[in-house]
């Protein structure tokens, strides 16, 4: 079989890049905990590549949580802010990209997750992130579009 020649590629951040899934997943079950409910599979599906609004109105709806959205926010937050200050590169992550870039394919990543976030997570992988030609982070850009992946 032939394969036609790779020309650009953009790579999503959260669980492709970097190993974060999981810890937005504890992060939601530690919440879920504190109100003595469960977070369950069907939840996490729903939630999962969702902008952290998204997240806060599933996770309260769902679950039936005592507090708002913006409550649930302020407590998601903090725990990200805590958790996810040096997440693990996903296995062959670096080796994909810098061979993309050794071979002059144009790569870009897009994520859902706002400036701040995408910062946060990857400044312990600046060395990676520097390979990049463009960095979008549409969690907290009017201009892009919401919507399923």
């Amino acid at each position: 079989m032939k394969f036609n020649k790779v020309t650009h590629v953009i790579f999503d951040m959260d669980g492709l890049l970097i190993e974060s899934e999981s810890v937005y997943d504890k992060i939601v079950c530690d919440i879920a905990a504190i109100y003595g409910k469960e977070y369950r599979k069907d939840i996490r599906v729903k939630v999962r590549g969702t902008p952290e609004e998204d997240t806060a109105r599933i996770a309260v709806t769902e679950m039936g949580l005592p507090i708002t959205p913006e409550e649930f926010l302020v407590i998601y937050r903090r725990k990200v802010h805590e958790e996810l200050q040096n997440p693990n590169l996903m296995p062959g992550a670096m080796a994909l990209v810098r061979h993309l870039y050794k071979h002059d394919v144009p790569i870009a990543v897009a994520t859902s997750s706002s400036k701040d976030t995408t910062k946060l997570k990857m400044q312990n992988h600046r060395d990676l992130l520097e390979l990049f030609h463009h960095v979008v982070s549409g969690g907290d850009d009017p201009e892009v579009k919401r919507g399923e992946a």
